[in-house]
């Protein structure tokens, strides 16, 4: 994700004007420090904790889902 020119994975857009942040739905994303800048909006599932940490991304799977919107994640159905 250091590229300043590439598209993310899900289809998220580097921003160089931003000095490098990444754009996530309704989310910033910081690469230099591989962390979010703003809780997720979604106050998540108590009965699913990994939902409950705003700061993360698709419950720690980003291989099996993603977050197309920056609101809630969904699991990757592959053929």
């Amino acid at each position: 994700m250091r590229d300043a020119n590439a598209t993310a994975r899900g289809g998220y857009r580097y921003e160089a004007h931003t000095g490098g942040l990444v754009k996530v739905g309704v989310r910033w994303y910081d690469p230099t420090i591989g962390r979010f800048l703003q809780k997720d909006p979604w106050l998540g599932m108590p009965t699913f904790p990994l939902t409950l940490n705003r700061y993360g991304y698709c419950v720690n799977d980003p291989l099996q889902c993603v977050d197309p919107r920056g609101m809630r994640f969904r699991y990757i159905r592959y053929s």
